[in-house]
């Protein structure tokens, strides 16, 4: 988060702010030191109470600051900051078989996917909308879509290793587009999996359900590589592979692929860049340039009101 002014010139009319508060200073201390010599202080000080030095600052001051504000306002004020943008509906499926247990990824496949997994909530924003599926041989749909992200990482959190054997991929794809049918927004799938499709619908058949509905699916592989790095985003089909126990890259890939969107392939619990995903930072700027006009407007307005009501009482 940052302060930018849009104004070209806004560093020159620093300057002059700078040289106002000094002009100003100089000229009350000036002021000051004339009516200690030239005044008469008895009468000045039956006045005004004893306070006819003080009253005068405060006008200065509030001169001073109408001053600053206007200049600050003309010099197009912009409060910058940089928010995530994840303008779509999301599905994230994860697979909760019995191979997910396995430990190469600290603590395990399964903690690592709903670690992953609520990274990528944490990087939405209350516009998107998220529904939560969780398959091993049969799939479970934990929550439909909605905005409530809070309670989105609650729900991951509680998500436990399926009863049945088997990885449905293809049957994970279509449930999980199933509840984006009602979305307006762009419709994508994540799915985190260590293994291969292996029970209900084949993959072919989920790619032409996907497609039928605009559905882009991005699909995350978990497992130890023989090299060890940190993770491998596929983006065509002569892309590199690396080599996975239990899991079918070129699966992924090809799910991936024909739905416009990607494959990444993690090896160890580490955050995953949620541009991957379809989720990308964006600079929002807010314009001060009305609050501050209208401050400085406001605060001459009281200098003046002040004014003539007698509360300067040096000339």
């Amino acid at each position: 988060m940052e302060i930018q002014f849009s104004y070209q010139y806004a560093p020159l009319l620093g300057l002059i702010i700078g040289l106002l508060f000094g002009i100003t200073i100089y000229s009350r201390k000036m002021k000051k030191a004339r009516a200690m010599k030239f005044g008469n202080y008895e009468t000045l000080q039956k006045v005004a109470g004893g306070n006819f030095l003080r009253s005068s600052n405060i006008l200065a001051f509030l001169k001073l600051a109408a001053i600053t504000c206007l200049i600050i306002g003309v010099s197009g004020p912009e409060l910058v900051r940089e928010t995530s943008v994840a303008d779509a509906s999301y599905v994230i499926a994860v697979d909760s078989s019995s191979s997910m247990f396995t430990t190469d990824i600290e603590p395990t496949r399964f903690q690592a996917a709903k670690d992953i997994a609520t990274g990528l909530v944490d990087e939405m924003t209350n516009q998107t909308t998220l529904g939560l599926v969780s398959y091993s041989g049969d799939v479970n749909v934990v929550s439909e879509p909605s905005g409530n992200l809070a309670e989105k990482k609650i729900d991951i959190r509680r998500m436990e290793i399926g009863d049945r054997a088997g990885t449905a991929i293809g049957d994970a794809v279509i449930s999980s587009g199933t509840i984006l049918q009602n979305s307006t927004t762009p419709r994508r799938i994540i799915l985190i999996t260590d293994g291969e499709n292996n029970v209900g619908s084949g993959i072919n058949e989920s790619i032409r359900f996907a497609n039928n509905n605009n559905i882009s699916v991005y699909t995350i592989g978990l497992g130890k590589n023989r090299e060890g790095d940190q993770y491998q985003i596929i983006n065509g089909n002569n892309a590199s592979r690396a080599d996975f126990p239990n899991l079918n890259e070129d699966e992924l890939e090809r799910l991936s692929n024909s739905t416009g969107g990607e494959s990444v392939f993690m090896t160890n619990n580490t955050a995953l860049d949620p541009e991957i995903v379809g989720i990308t930072n964006r600079e929002t700027a807010q314009d001060f340039t009305t609050v501050f006009i209208f401050l400085g407007a406001l605060l001459l307005i009281v200098e003046w009101v002040l004014k003539s009501t007698g509360l300067e009482i040096l000339p």
